[in-house]
């Protein structure tokens, strides 16, 4: 049976209100819903960055895409041009670096009719076909516009798929005939002035370091007028030590060290991170690069000059440069703040 939009808008908010639920439970009294606790506990095991922390902050930043204002209003107006299309069988292939980091793209293949088709990251497995499930509790018709495929993706209509820049080179050869959006590697900068002060060097840092750094949102470059004392910055950044608790991160963080100090590369160092001066975006785990600008007109025109590569650039204010964010809310996206910029509803409406 096919589903209205309405219909489908609203299963996605009662997921939102689920959600909700589950983190003001755990953030009062500690426990979490068993059905959502065994999930977080199969992903931990299949992969070690998918920290319990770092899933609860998957969760919230689904609440925000779901059920911000600025996402409402996007749907409202999505909603008064929306037509109901011929449904189309949408391949989709997400990325597992961030736990559930495909959750966006079933929200838009779903809100906008069409089937989602979907072959989940060994990286992350459990989660989109736990969350897709629990869309079908609120709206059972869901089921016949969900397929999960364990091998091989065939006979689809559309495809969008996510990964490297190694990845998204075969990507384009085997959906190449199809309509598609492939995505690749990309990473997130921030401006500093100089007039920052602890708390806003803080959300900056948690900018850096949520997901330990590994999502495409998470600021991996710093951009800093030229003499910018780096101290207070490493200063307000010491709290992160608790990053080395855990084994992977801190594995990275010994070797790039130990890399550094044999090359005899000069770093910034307050043993929870590394800051280091080098003018290229993509940067290790453990690691943040770093450049410095004359002016902000010089610091615009090395960010444009790679646009292509940036996600979202982070100031004090979110207004520098295209795709602006303020401290703080990096990896807290509206449902407008499309991968890659690319309209992912736009696409899917428009398939031929």
């Amino acid at each position: 049976m096919q589903t209205t939009f309405i219909e489908r808008k609203e299963a996605f908010a009662q997921l939102a209100a689920e959600i909700a639920g589950i983190l003001r439970e755990h953030a009062e009294n500690g426990h979490i819903s068993d059905a959502y606790a065994q999930v977080m506990h199969r992903s931990e095991r299949a992969n070690g960055w998918f920290t319990l922390p770092n899933q609860l902050q998957a969760l919230g930043g689904m609440v925000h895409l779901i059920s911000s204002e600025a996402s409402e209003r996007y749907l409202q107006q999505y909603g008064t041009a929306y037509r109901d299309p011929q449904p189309k069988k949408v391949a989709v292939v997400p990325a597992g670096n961030i736990p559930a980091v495909g959750f966006a793209d079933m929200m838009a293949v779903l809100l906008s009719g069409h089937v989602y088709y979907a072959k989940c990251s060994s990286s992350d497995p459990y989660w989109l076909p736990f969350l897709a499930e629990r869309l079908c509790a609120f709206l059972p018709a869901l089921r016949e516009q969900i397929v999960f495929e364990q091998a091989v993706l065939k006979d689809f209509d559309a495809a969008i798929a996510t990964g490297s820049n190694n990845t998204a080179r075969y990507f384009e050869y085997y959906f190449g005939k199809y309509p598609s959006l492939i995505r690749k590697n990309r990473t997130s900068c921030a401006v500093l002035t100089g007039n920052e002060d602890t708390g806003t060097l803080h959300l900056l840092q948690q900018d850096m370091f949520s997901y330990f750094g590994m999502g495409c949102r998470n600021v991996t470059f710093l951009l800093a007028p030229e003499g910018y004392d780096w101290m207070p910055f490493m200063a307000a950044g010491e709290h992160l030590k608790t990053l080395r608790d855990h084994t992977k991160y801190s594995n990275n963080y010994d070797y790039y060290k130990s890399i550094y100090l044999l090359n005899r590369d000069p770093i910034f160092d307050n043993e929870a991170f590394m800051l280091r001066k080098m003018d290229r975006l993509g940067a290790p785990v453990s690691v943040v690069h770093y450049r410095e600008y004359k002016d902000p007109a010089d610091a615009e025109e090395w960010l444009r000059a790679r646009s292509e590569e940036i996600q979202c650039v982070a100031s004090a204010d979110g207004k520098f440069f295209g795709r602006g964010v303020s401290f703080g809310n990096t990896q807290r996206p509206e449902l407008s703040d499309w991968p890659d910029g690319k309209n992912v509803l736009d696409f899917l409406t428009n398939i031929g």
